[in-house]
């Protein structure tokens, strides 16, 4: 089903994953996570392809952040 739920949003599962962690930690912790606990919650061994999901979240549209904060990003 969450294959499906991608689809219809125009999302890989794996920008939809990262999407979904993002959101659901700002809303338990009212702060943003930093990438390395985003990769931590998406059970990633490294930062550097949670970096392009983000970017690619915010070239679409799906986030915000300012890559000289951090703890940074906004859901829109």
């Amino acid at each position: 089903m969450e294959n499906n739920r991608s689809t219809k949003l125009g999302l890989t599962k794996s920008q939809l994953k990262c999407f979904d962690v993002i959101k659901n930690f700002i809303e338990k912790n009212r702060y943003s996570p930093s990438v390395r606990e985003v990769a931590e919650l998406m059970n990633m061994t490294g930062v550097s392809n949670v970096h392009r999901l983000i970017k690619e979240l915010e070239r679409r549209g799906w986030i915000r952040s300012s890559p000289k904060m951090r703890r940074s990003i906004q859901i829109i």
